[in-house]
């Protein structure tokens, strides 16, 4: 496979509430993810073994995703979550609110 780091995220829908994303989740890949997220009632679980690099929108995005889904009474469980998003979330103090605080993965996207 390519330098994961420079393919676009793309959102994987794999049924029955699970979805994956795959490759890089910075800026320009938010903007263009953030219209195909599903807004459910239901709890979505969110995998994110296969993101390879990330920056603070990523951050916004998830957040922003989670709020979206409380909001109709469904939620966003994200699992796997790449360290580098888990510091960048704990540096922003939104840990928490995302449910990844404390989760050590081993992962690494730049």
């Amino acid at each position: 496979m390519a330098d994961d780091t420079r393919a676009g995220g793309r959102l994987e829908d794999n049924g029955g509430g699970t979805l994956m994303i795959h490759g890089s989740l910075r800026s320009d890949d938010v903007v263009r993810l953030y219209d195909a997220l599903p807004i459910d009632a239901r709890t979505l679980r969110l995998e994110l073994t296969g993101v390879s690099a990330v920056d603070s929108a990523a951050v916004a995005m998830l957040l922003d995703w989670r709020w979206r889904q409380q909001a109709i009474g469904g939620a966003l469980q994200i699992e796997h979550a790449p360290d580098s998003l888990r510091r960048l979330a704990a540096i922003g103090g939104v840990d928490r609110l995302l449910g990844i605080e404390g989760i050590t993965t081993g992962a690494t996207a730049k």
